[in-house]
């Protein structure tokens, strides 16, 4: 569902009103400022960001963490202070394009497809602006402080229709923008309803005529009150093994990892990505016992991964803190183990909740003592690379 939350106004991260229609989205008067002004830039951007990073808990959480090493319950790992974060190769493996001239419809728009024009006037809500418009891989570029080098285009839950010609023209739309003015457009997860029987199957062969398209994400479907695959969806999951396809599992709650396990368990021949730290709900952490638990229940599969992202919207607004979603980071990193958990901005959804500099600077001050430079290596370049073959 589309959030409701308003979005953060960070200047640095807030692309202007004016960004191009479909016939501009090639160059902007941005993009060619000469590059060492755009450097300039981005290097103010970053001290600001680190600026913003709270931190009055410091002290607080290094006497939490001796007195855990001291009692046992934590071992003190490698750090990563060598590595230069800025300077990696970045892969992110979960970037939203949208672009209204392309006539898609999405099952999150609540207005008319003229929304992009004036969209306080389709929705009564001046807010949704911000999301009723284009967002372009130079938006992107413009919030960004790592060095992002590959892109994994990830759906935007376009709207089904009896021959589902919004999906597959969807991936069509990003496979022509890698081959034209985007070429760190990598990888493609596109959208097949699995749930629709024969047209499912129909549906996954005419994506994979797409050259650039890894692997599939639709509405994860399920019965008993979550604990249990809907066996028709199932039957649609099981179709991607043979058209090597992965499978991103989008968790709308913590309950619902009850049947996702028993998916994963069930195909073990499908490589499945766990999305945004599992739907972990860091705002409420009377639940952490139950997540964790399915999160490691989860992890116990081998062709299981885990995609560290999601942190702001996990906890439900822009008062998240490193600190309040470390945790839960930990706890994915400490249960998939090297080589199965990855990056990931989710751009531009983050955008309802935070902003991706944030994101970034969040997640490195969390990891940074945590993981070991090749570990470090395997979350923001390596890892996703190689699931979603790039």
């Amino acid at each position: 569902m589309l959030p409701t939350q308003s979005l953060e106004t960070v200047a640095m991260a807030q692309p202007t009103s004016n960004t191009p229609t479909a016939p501009q989205l090639g160059r902007t008067e941005a993009n060619r400022r000469p590059l060492l002004r755009r450097e300039e830039s981005r290097v103010l951007g970053r001290e600001r960001e680190r600026e913003k990073l709270p931190q009055h808990n410091n002290m607080q959480l290094l006497l939490i963490t001796v007195c855990a090493v001291a009692a046992g319950l934590l071992a003190l790992p490698a750090a990563s202070a060598s590595l230069d974060i800025f300077s990696l190769p970045v892969t992110d493996t979960h970037v939203h394009l949208v672009d209204p001239t392309q006539g898609f419809q999405y099952s999150w728009q609540s207005g008319p497809d003229t929304c992009h024009q004036d969209c306080a006037v389709c929705t009564g809500n001046a807010s949704d602006c911000n999301v009723y418009r284009h967002w372009t891989v130079q938006d992107y570029e413009m919030t960004q402080v790592l060095n992002t080098s590959s892109i994994v285009f990830m759906e935007v839950s376009t709207a089904s229709t009896v021959d589902h010609e919004y999906g597959i023209a969807e991936a069509k739309w990003i496979q022509h923008l890698s081959e034209t003015t985007e070429p760190k457009i990598k990888g493609i997860v596109g959208r097949c309803p699995l749930k629709a029987g024969a047209a499912a199957e129909a549906c996954l062969e005419q994506i994979t005529k797409v050259p650039k398209v890894r692997g599939i994400r639709s509405d994860f479907v399920t019965i008993n009150n979550g604990t249990e695959p809907d066996p028709t969806f199932a039957k649609g999951v099981a179709l991607l093994a043979k058209y090597k396809l992965s499978y991103d599992i989008l968790i709308g709650s913590p309950e619902v990892l009850v049947a996702a396990e028993k998916l994963i368990a069930a195909n073990p021949d499908v490589t499945f990505i766990v999305d945004h730290l599992g739907g972990a709900k860091v705002s409420q952490p009377e639940l952490f016992g139950f997540w964790s638990e399915s999160i490691t229940a989860i992890a116990a599969h081998p062709n299981a991964h885990i995609k560290i992202s999601g942190g702001p919207q996990q906890f439900g607004g822009p008062d998240w803190t490193p600190q309040l979603v470390a945790p839960y980071i930990k706890h994915c990193l400490s249960a998939f183990g090297a080589g199965r958990y990855f990056y990931a901005g989710n751009w531009f959804w983050v955008n309802n909740y935070s902003n991706l500099g944030k994101w970034g600077f969040g997640l490195w001050e969390v990891i940074r003592t945590t993981l070991p430079d090749d570990e470090v290596l395997g979350l923001f370049v390596t890892n996703g690379a190689k699931v979603y073959r790039l």
